[in-house]
């Protein structure tokens, strides 16, 4: 709960247009790194996930392989419009 926060705080200090534009995860707050603009409308600001944390989190109630499953049909997935969340595989 206190991580939700300090990110709405964190979205809102950042994006003061309206924050509540930018789309976020429940429950991936963990996997949350950012927000980004979209390069090909400034003007649209998204959330930004650690998709591999996404997957470990979800993995927490299920196996890895279903997680996985489970975040590229549900979460990835879903689209919500161009203000949706994106998901980065991180440089290892």
């Amino acid at each position: 709960m206190k991580r939700a926060k300090e990110i709405d705080e964190f979205i809102a200090a950042m994006y003061t247009e309206d924050p509540k534009e930018v789309i976020l995860v429940p429950g991936m707050e963990a996997a949350f790194i950012g927000i980004a603009t979209l390069p090909t409308d400034s003007s649209v600001t998204v959330a930004v996930y650690n998709r591999d944390k996404c997957i470990d989190l979800l993995a927490k109630d299920m196996s890895q392989e279903e997680a996985a499953e489970h975040f590229e049909r549900n979460v990835e997935g879903s689209y919500v419009g161009k203000v949706g969340p994106i998901f980065i595989i991180p440089f290892q």
